[in-house]
């Protein structure tokens, strides 16, 4: 591991195979007739056989675990609160599994977080240009319809409109911010997310400031098996900070400007 973190700081000279009689437990000692495993290097293996690579291997592995372990703790319900009375417990208490079950309109505070962090990601996807991650935000299916009625049709498409989108110098410096903000769970695995939008840092053909643009936005999200994600995405304009829009963002977000 530490060959993969900071490969300088190891001297594989220094590596030998030490591998002695095992005691149980194992305890090792430096000391011939020392009570345990004798180990005159300390360590007990074959770090001769240690790669960056296996390192790496070791380190993604415990990240992937750590990663998991954050999303499933996320998404999870806050504990129950049961009576300390048994007989109110009885009538008023968890189900037999332990847990109150989650009424229809109603979000866990896991739910919450992780649909919000939605709104969240779309924007780190945004700033650091990542076509691929900011689609896969979206179901397979989900779709994004812009004011003027057009419609990007699944992942697929929205993905390839904003790898366009990216590739123009109007939008090299562009931050698109959604902040959502009011969250209502029509049923254990879709919601309703209402929030704002901001897309700033444009430029015109000129390569001049064009006025940030804001509005509102409603998300329609599912969850299947993997988390959440945006089966619809729609969106209002501002019209009292930019009456008539730039011809450039008559469609805000996909490219192709006024075509």
């Amino acid at each position: 591991m530490m060959l993969a973190i900071d490969p300088d700081s190891v001297d594989m000279s220094r590596a030998v195979r030490d591998v002695g009689a095992i005691t149980h437990p194992l305890q090792l000692t430096r000391q011939p007739a020392g009570q345990g495993t004798f180990s005159a290097s300390g360590t007990w293996g074959d770090p001769t056989l240690a790669t960056k690579q296996k390192g790496q291997i070791v380190l993604d592995a415990l990240t992937a675990t750590i990663q998991s372990d954050l999303r499933d703790l996320q998404s999870a319900s806050l504990p129950a609160v049961t009576s300390p009375n048994p007989a109110s417990a009885a009538n008023t208490g968890p189900t037999a599994a332990g847990i109150v079950p989650q009424s229809a309109g109603t979000c866990s505070p896991g739910d919450e977080r992780t649909i919000r962090q939605i709104g969240d990601a779309f924007t780190a996807f945004w700033t650091n240009q990542d076509a691929i991650g900011l689609a896969k935000l979206w179901s397979v299916g989900g779709d994004f319809v812009h004011p003027d009625d057009l419609i990007e049709p699944g992942r697929v498409i929205i993905e390839q409109n904003r790898r366009l989108l990216f590739a123009q110098r109007t939008y090299r410096n562009s931050r698109h911010l959604v902040r959502l903000m009011r969250i209502r769970c029509l049923s254990a695995d879709i919601a309703v997310a209402d929030g704002r939008w901001q897309l700033r840092g444009l430029t015109d053909a000129n390569n001049q400031p064009v006025p940030p643009l804001d509005g509102l936005c409603t998300l329609v999200v599912k969850r299947d098996g993997s988390g959440w994600f945006i089966e619809a995405y729609r969106y209002t304009i501002n019209a009292t900070k930019a009456a008539v829009p730039p011809a450039l963002l008559k469609r805000p977000g996909y490219p192709g400007g006024d075509r």
